[in-house]
């Protein structure tokens, strides 16, 4: 009962957080204190840009920029209004910051934790650009995500880079996370680009990262990533190191289904006419597994249930991927229609799906 409710309550957490009709959303949340991060503001009305308090935040960040915008949107006949604030923050000192709530007409953001770590070795600085690879583990088991963050740093002087998205071979790669922005050493500011991959090796082996090839230019004053050489100026290069990865196979005997966490939700569309409930009419109940750190195809369907209370007719399942800072969130949609054959109470059997948690290295139930 208490695993069950505390699942119930992170539920509910989510989605008092989704609801909010003022967003505060940071595009990262773990940051060197000379490093810049992006905070962006959402809310679903247009209002005065005055409205929003920033004295709070001036606690833990200096604002460096900060930048109002209202759109408007026409959709069937519908108005849509939406103001969004963009700030460039920059850290003031080391450990742990926080990102205030901020409100307006009695609607509140949610407060953002972040994590400001010492200022990076400028050791990597010493030449125009160069490319750093980090890799979140060593080894993994077959279907376990790996996380790879290729970043990327440039001097100011720099112009036009350039470089190839990340391919594994055996290995399938997701874009989970592009970032930019600055960071400041002895004085000197540096472009930094950072991209995160979720990594799925589907068999047993050594996985080889290659060493990612970047370029830009010396001198040139286009600036865009990933667009072509342009500008006249010197051409400069750098490449990532390599890395390998090893590959465990999936244990026998058990559906092999490892993710960092795993819960199940569940709708009932015609829960408000529960009272009007009849013998040979269906009822809708829908039912989403969500996996985090986990592909949806990996995401095992629902177990049959066999009851001559009441027959099951099931719609194709939906398969969605979601992406966070660290995460790649696999869904499983089933939707299905229960027709009861009887009158009186009827009772559906719990719904149990084991998986391996990859942090604590043990079996668990959702």
């Amino acid at each position: 009962t208490a695993f069950k409710t505390g699942i119930f309550l992170l539920w509910l957490t989510s989605y008092s957080a989704w609801a909010d009709n003022l967003v505060a959303t940071a595009d990262r949340t773990r940051i060197s204190i000379n490093e810049t991060l992006n905070l962006t503001l959402s809310y679903d009305d247009q209002v005065d840009s005055r409205q929003i308090d920033f004295s709070a935040l001036q606690q833990d960040f200096e604002i460096l920029n900060n930048s109002t915008s209202s759109q408007v949107s026409i959709i069937n006949g519908r108005q849509d209004v939406s103001t969004t604030w963009n700030l460039v923050l920059l850290p003031r000192r080391v450990g742990a910051a926080i990102i205030p709530s901020f409100q307006i007409e009695g609607n509140f953001s949610e407060a953002v934790s972040i994590e400001v770590s010492e200022a990076a070795a400028a050791g990597a600085r010493s030449q125009p650009i160069s490319v750093e690879l980090i890799v979140n583990k060593d080894s993994i088991a077959v279907m376990e995500q790996l996380l790879i963050t290729v970043r990327l740093i440039a001097s100011s002087q720099v112009s036009n880079l350039s470089g190839d998205s990340l391919s594994i071979e055996g290995a399938e790669t997701t874009l989970l996370n592009q970032s930019q922005f600055s960071d400041v050493v002895n004085g000197a500011t540096w472009q930094i680009n950072e991209w995160t991959y979720a990594v799925f090796a589907n068999e047993a082996t050594t996985l080889e990262i290659p060493g990612q090839l970047f370029s830009g230019i010396i001198g040139s004053t286009t600036r865009s990533i990933f667009d072509s050489f342009g500008g006249r100026g010197q051409r400069t290069l750098a490449r990532s190191p390599e890395a390998s990865v090893e590959v465990t196979a999936a244990p026998i005997g058990q559906y092999w289904f490892p993710a960092s966490e795993v819960r199940i939700e569940e709708d009932w569309p015609d829960a408000s006419a529960a009272s009007d409930y009849r013998v040979g009419e269906p009822i809708t109940r829908n039912i989403s597994i969500v996996a985090f750190g986990q592909k949806p195809e990996t995401i095992p369907p629902l177990p049959e249930i066999a009851d001559e209370s009441f027959k099951i007719y099931a719609d194709q399942p939906e398969l969605i991927s979601q992406t966070t800072e660290e995460h790649l969130a696999g869904v499983r949609s089933e939707s299905a229609a229960i027709v009861p054959t009887r009158a009186g109470e009827l009772r559906l059997p719990e719904i149990r799906i084991p998986w391996w948690d990859v942090e604590e290295m043990l079996w668990k139930e959702a």
